[in-house]
Order: C-alpha cells, then sequence, then structure tokens
C-alpha cells in the first residue's frame, strides 16, 4: 500500500461538513495547489467541502469543491467544474444583494451581482464562520456616502417565529437599526372563481408568512421565510436575511398577485436583477414610500 504524504493526511484529518479558514499553505486542498497561493493581501480564505460523508471519505480522495478568498476589492471563487478548476471574480463594487439562507442543518450564502450570482453551500456548524464573511461583504460593497437617518427604534410588540426574533436580536446586538415596515401572518383567500381551485384554497389554508424589512444606515435588512406562502400544518424551519444596499437601488416594480386577494409582489430593482417579496397592499405601500425616496 502507497504512504499518503502528509499534506493529503493533514487535509483528510480535518475534513468534515463545516467550512475551513485557509491559514497556511497546507491548508490549501491538493486539487487547488496550482491555481490558489496565500498571500498577505488575503483578508479570509475559506474552503468548500464536498457533499461526502465523513465516515466515506478517504485520504487522497478529492474532498473540497471550492475556496472563497476575499481580497480588499474583490471575491475569488475557486470551484471544480468537470475536474477542472474555474476562477471567477466578484468585484465589491458590483454588487448589489447579499442573502444569507438559512435552515436547520444547511445554509446557502448568496452574492449576487448585475450580471450573475454566486452560491457557496455550508453547514450550520460554520454559521459564526458565514458571519464574518457577511460583516466583510458588507463593510466592503457599500461604495456611497448615502447615511440615512434612522429612526427610533419602534420594534412591534408581537410574537416573532423563534428564528426571525433570535436573527433580530443578534443585528440589534451588533448594530443600530431601526423598523420600516412589519409584515404579519395574513390568511390568503383566492380569487377563482373555479370550484375545485376554491376548494383547494379552503381546505389549504393558505398563508402570507410574516417579515420584517429594517434599515441600517447604508442598507435595507429583510428578514423573510424561504417559503413565504405555507399551507396549513406547514413547517418551514428556514428563514433569509437579505442585506441590500441603498447604492445600488434604482427603481421598484409592484404587481398584483394572479391567484390571491390583496397579495403584492414587491420588486426592487437593480438594473439587470430583481429581488422580489410578498406582501399585503398596506406594507407594501410604506416600503414604497421609502425606497422611492432614496432610489437614484
Amino acid at each position: 500500500m502507497m504512504a499518503i504524504d502528509s499534506t493529503l493526511q493533514h487535509e483528510y484529518d480535518s475534513f468534515g461538513p463545516w467550512l475551513l479558514e485557509i491559514k497556511q499553505p497546507q491548508d490549501v486542498p491538493r486539487v487547488f495547489a496550482e491555481d490558489f497561493q496565500l498571500t498577505d493581501d488575503i483578508l479570509m480564505a475559506l474552503k468548500v467541502p464536498r457533499p461526502i460523508e465523513r465516515r466515506d471519505a478517504r485520504p487522497g480522495q478529492v474532498l473540497y469543491d471550492g475556496i472563497v478568498c476575499l481580497y480588499d476589492r474583490e471575491v475569488k471563487i475557486l470551484h471544480l467544474e468537470q475536474q477542472q478548476v474555474l476562477v471567477e471574480s466578484a468585484c465589491y463594487k458590483d454588487m448589489v444583494t447579499i442573502q444569507d439562507v438559512r435552515d436547520l442543518l444547511m445554509g446557502e450564502l448568496r452574492i449576487q451581482t448585475d450580471s450573475r450570482s454566486y452560491s457557496i453551500p455550508y453547514s450550520m456548524v460554520s454559521q459564526e464562520m458565514v458571519d464574518r464573511v457577511v460583516r466583510i461583504l458588507r463593510k466592503k460593497y457599500i461604495r456611497s456616502d448615502i447615511l440615512i437617518k434612522l429612526e427610533d427604534e419602534n420594534f412591534p410588540n408581537v410574537e416573532l417565529p423563534l428564528l426571525f426574533k433570535n436573527a433580530l436580536n443578534k443585528l440589534r446586538a451588533n448594530e443600530k437599526i431601526s423598523l420600516l415596515a412589519y409584515q404579519p401572518n395574513m390568511a390568503l383567500e383566492g380569487n377563482s372563481s373555479d370550484d375545485y381551485e376554491r376548494f383547494e384554497n379552503i381546505y389549504n389554508n393558505y398563508t402570507l408568512y410574516c417579515s420584517l424589512f429594517l434599515s441600517a444606515e447604508r442598507e435595507i435588512i429583510v428578514i423573510s421565510s424561504n417559503k413565504p406562502i405555507k399551507r396549513r400544518m406547514e413547517v418551514d424551519s428556514s428563514y433569509i436575511l437579505s442585506y441590500i444596499p441603498y447604492s445600488q437601488l434604482r427603481d421598484m416594480q409592484i404587481e398584483k398577485d394572479s391567484r390571491f386577494i390583496g397579495l403584492r409582489h414587491l420588486l426592487l430593482k437593480f438594473g439587470h436583477q430583481n429581488l422580489e417579496f410578498m406582501l399585503d397592499q398596506n406594507t407594501t405601500r410604506k416600503i414604497r414610500v421609502h425606497v422611492l425616496d432614496r432610489v437614484q
């Protein structure tokens, strides 16, 4: 049996479903060694594991799908595609939104520019590391002098879902934010005259799930469900934190929903990209007034 060299053994020993920070040369996965080098201008570098169970991993296997590297002006993402290493870059100034999608076990960090999106999957055991990445991204991607005067905190005295409440408390502990609008849970009524569709709507008892629209000094922050419309007895353990810099907002559009009475689709527009939220008429109106005052 051939001996496994120390670099591959180190790679195997540290492998798991978590993101790992690259701090020294031996932390770089062998498959990316020719395309990535640690340099002094790196703010933070992470390696993204393949979806392999730890018990199925073996020394010498390709155990990592990618590297995410944050520099002063850009993020570089190295990933495997058909056994080839591809290198992509996203400048902070081109980022229009950041979304952190979280479920009980898995999360996904989405970085959106005006031309494309980047997705970084992660295990929730890496939550604190992703928080560090998001803090760097938020600090770097805001390039405008827009500074919103925040109103006094006026958060609703309502029973928020526990995941939403924890996310809100964490935000408030680290920065000053104010409430723009609160979308409460809303029972949805179908507008179809078709008997089958009316029965289906009544049986499923569709509900628009709550969401929070917040303002930081230079961003809108939205806490929302990954699945905004739910059927009765349907449980959803996921939520999304969306970060939207005021400097990137270009326009907004409101559309009526074709199926449910009083439901609106709010589209925040960033050039070629949109971010959509589902709200009632009153909440949509509040956000519209706030956003249109600040659209460039």
